[in-house]
């Protein structure tokens, strides 16, 4: 199993504590979609929006001929106040993320930037350049 290159794992804690931080009720995530589309953008992906008013659809290529993975993630969180103490709490007064949204969505992005990450930014790219990538389409969308 490949280890997941320290700069990513720093970005993933970093993306999946500003979800957290900044949760919104569903149908009101504007910040937490643009938070991902900034994540998607840093790593050259495009994207469809407006999918479902502030969804999007993003398609990640790989190699022709293997097989294609869809993967969905959402990050509506619920009208709980949050009591944990942590430093990275939500700001939002009775709002938070307790179902862990925002730690699918982070964990949705780390499996498929880990190989990614690991053949662009790597200096181990030549030994993961022949490694099958599958072409992943990641949906964010509303529950």
């Amino acid at each position: 199993m490949r280890q997941v290159p320290q700069d990513l794992y720093d970005r993933l804690v970093a993306l999946r504590r500003e979800l957290h931080r900044y949760p919104e009720l569903s149908w009101q995530e504007s910040r937490p979609a643009g938070v991902v589309r900034l994540f998607l953008q840093s790593f050259g992906i495009q994207r469809r929006t407006n999918v479902a008013g502030i969804g999007f659809v993003s398609d990640i290529s790989g190699k022709t001929g293997v097989p294609s993975v869809v993967s969905r993630a959402d990050t509506d969180a619920l009208p709980i106040q949050e009591e944990t103490g942590l430093a990275f709490a939500s700001v939002h007064e009775g709002v938070m993320h307790r179902c862990g949204d925002d730690g699918h969505t982070t964990m949705l992005l780390g499996a498929r930037f880990t190989e990614r990450f690991a053949l662009v930014h790597s200096k181990l790219a030549k030994p993961c350049a022949t490694a099958p990538l599958h072409n992943w389409c990641v949906v964010y969308a509303h529950a």
